[in-house]
């Protein structure tokens, strides 16, 4: 049997995370954690969506947790917000709606994501200069 990963995000860093790691170990048990709706998004098509040439957010999925699950053989859970890691039992916890659930692993992969960043070139500090992070959440 092969070891149990399990990956903390699920972008565009942590789907690449769990396809490395099946080819790595085609018995691995891979669990891939997302808090947002969807996973594997195109970050480059959000100004697209932004802009209304994307109607749906979730059009900017490339993936769906079925397809993981039947093509790589990687569980996949959204909103799944992981609220602490114990690294000394080597668990995972996530909430999935009301319940708490616990992830053993022998593998951990925290694919979270990056803040962005401004260039320092002239203009970065002016008004009207944005940075852009997205994430889709089930609203309560």
């Amino acid at each position: 049997m092969g070891k149990r990963v399990v990956i903390v995000g699920g972008g565009a860093a942590g789907a690449s995370a769990a396809a490395r790691a099946r080819r790595l170990d085609p018995e691995a048990e891979i669990v891939m954690l997302d808090k947002g709706l969807f996973i594997s998004h195109a970050p480059c098509g959000i100004p697209y969506y932004i802009g209304g040439v994307v109607k749906e957010a979730q059009d900017l999925a490339i993936y769906t947790p079925e397809e993981f699950a039947k093509e790589r053989r990687i569980t996949v859970k959204i909103n799944a917000e992981v609220f602490d890691v114990d690294t000394k039992n080597q668990v995972v916890y996530a909430r999935e709606g009301n319940e708490t659930v616990k992830y053993q692993w022998d593998v951990l992969i925290i694919a979270t994501g990056a803040k962005p960043i401004t260039l320092p070139v002239e203009g970065h500090d002016l008004n009207g200069i944005l940075t852009l992070s997205f994430h889709m959440r089930r609203q309560n």
